[in-house]
């Protein structure tokens, strides 16, 4: 079985449900891993699972809490066992750590990768979107969200939003419920979708793109993609770097034009189906840390 370091209460609050995004209804994937392992003993592994609950923490104390966990870590981690963790939060553990595989949804770019700390991508999930009718696509691209980055800020004024692509950008901190069903049907109803960088590189939008049937259009100056070793990116989204993002029109047309576009659409939401669900992720998780058979 793998073995749980043992944690104080205080990090392992697994209860919280976030209200983002609006129509999420379970728990983070933090919290549905750590169920997993304390109901399956199952699997060996030289690794020892760290099962603090990093997202609810941080957003809880407001990131402040980096302090009590970095203590707790500098004197719970012994310097010749080898640790895992998983993290939803969008920059990482934050904290120092050592001897462990980092397990991450939205990167690392607020944590150190030092003392044998190395990082691997797993996908940014919400719960499945209900699935509508197939309907008539109105835009050629869209975007709905708010400007929380620099890159967003340059997309708004280098792309045009006319009839053919639409752009909106809300004020409030998140998507309420009545917004979030307008950002379901405008994707929906777009056959590309823009997924700008925000406060991370990854986002819920990318993802939700493939099961909504639309292709997301990835700009980051820090591309996040996950199982690289089994997915062939480039076939079913656009990465563009921000240098690029006055030829997104262009390269819109171009796909639009072919037959390149319902292949991506079809392989986009096969790997939604089978790589991009809480199962594969824990068992992508699982059979990385595993002792061989």
């Amino acid at each position: 079985m793998i073995k749980i370091l043992e944690t104080p209460k205080e990090f392992m609050n697994t209860g919280i449900i976030s209200n983002y995004p609006p129509h999420q209804k379970t728990t983070n994937i933090e919290a549905k891993f750590y169920e997993y392992i304390k109901n399956n003993d199952a699997v060996s592994s030289k690794f020892k699972y760290i099962p603090i609950q990093w997202t609810n923490y941080l957003v809880q104390n407001n990131k402040d809490g980096s302090d009590a966990l970095q203590k707790f870590l500098n004197n719970k981690l012994e310097n010749e066992q080898m640790y895992f963790t998983v993290v939803q939060y969008d920059g990482g553990p934050i904290v120092d750590l050592k001897n462990c595989i980092v397990f991450s949804c939205g990167g690392m770019f607020n944590t150190k990768l030092e003392n044998n700390t190395s990082f691997l991508p797993i996908p940014l999930l919400s719960d499945p979107h209900k699935k509508s009718k197939k309907g008539e696509k109105k835009y050629k691209a869209s975007f709905l969200g708010r400007d929380t980055h620099p890159i967003r800020s340059e997309l708004l004024s280098k792309v045009k939003n006319d009839n053919d692509i639409y752009i909106e950008i809300l004020e409030k901190m998140s998507i309420s419920r009545k917004n979030e069903k307008r950002f379901k049907k405008i994707m929906e109803s777009s056959f590309f979708s823009l997924c700008p960088r925000g406060y991370g590189p990854a986002s819920y939008r990318f993802y939700e793109s493939f099961s909504l049937g639309t292709v997301p259009i990835y700009i980051s100056d820090e591309f996040h993609l996950p199982y690289s070793e089994i997915i062939d990116w480039d076939k079913l989204c656009l990465l563009i770097n921000p240098d690029e993002i006055f030829s997104i029109q262009k390269k819109i047309d171009k796909i639009l034009n072919s037959n390149l576009y319902d292949e991506m659409v079809t392989y986009g939401q096969y790997c939604a189906d089978k790589y991009f669900n809480y199962d594969f992720t824990i068992s992508y998780i699982i059979n990385t840390v595993s002792e061989p058979k």
